[in-house]
């Protein structure tokens, strides 16, 4: 998997203490609660690393609990009591929503309304996160397979060869549907299920290359 150790990870920091998601690196849709920093797409994937399930079964047994516990404050007459007992309503809509939303498949449209609230806004960040330091672009800008010297005057290999010789290459699935950035021409677009070559593992975005030929970067938190 190429998340491993996803929750034990630190969050990077660039800029002012600005903090982004520590698997894909994405500004856009955090979740900076008990300090996750980690963004909604990448929560969604890696929600069983903590057990979603379980999750489920103790909000259901809450709204059991908060149930007997309206009933038993509203026999009360003061006002601590009925301002308790409002609190847990408006607990028990939360959570009905969050089973809702945390139990809802990927085709549903409710996740689609949650988690694809703001697009351009996540396709436009990957852009952003690609540059470390001096402003040094971790991908290359050019896709061409450039040829490399070897010793005692063999014949040259190019770099797509070494890479495949080194176990970085082979086929990847996509794992969701991904729109490039149309302001930078190295991003490729995919759909869920297409199968890709991937020519480089390295960083947060991977290069990769379609089956129309089509050679580009992928963020690699979408492909398997």
């Amino acid at each position: 998997m190429a998340h491993a150790n996803v929750w034990n990870s630190r969050p990077r920091q660039y800029g002012k203490g600005a903090r982004q998601c520590r698997v894909c690196a994405h500004r856009a849709g955090l979740i900076r609660k008990y300090n996750l920093n980690i963004c909604r797409q990448c929560f969604r994937e890696y929600a069983n690393d903590i057990g979603f399930h379980k999750i489920l079964v103790f909000m259901a047994i809450s709204i059991v609990y908060l149930t007997y516990l309206i009933q038993i404050l509203v026999t009360f007459t003061s006002p601590g009591a009925k301002a308790a007992a409002g609190g847990a309503i408006i607990l028990i809509i939360m959570e009905y929503f969050w089973i809702f939303l945390l139990s809802a498949p990927e085709e549903s449209g409710l996740h689609q309304m949650s988690y694809d609230l703001n697009p351009s806004a996540i396709r436009r960040a990957p852009m952003i996160q690609r540059h470390f330091g001096g402003g040094t672009n971790v991908h290359p800008e050019t896709t061409k397979d450039t040829a490399l010297p070897t010793p005692g005057g063999n014949e040259p290999f190019t770099s797509s060869s070494n890479e495949k010789a080194s176990g970085l290459a082979g086929p990847s699935v996509a794992l969701h549907s991904y729109q490039g950035n149309p302001e930078d021409p190295n991003e490729i677009s995919f759909e869920k299920g297409e199968t890709l070559e991937i020519i480089d593992r390295s960083g947060n975005w991977w290069r990769a290359k379609r089956s129309d030929g089509t050679t580009g970067i992928v963020p690699r938190n979408y492909v398997s």
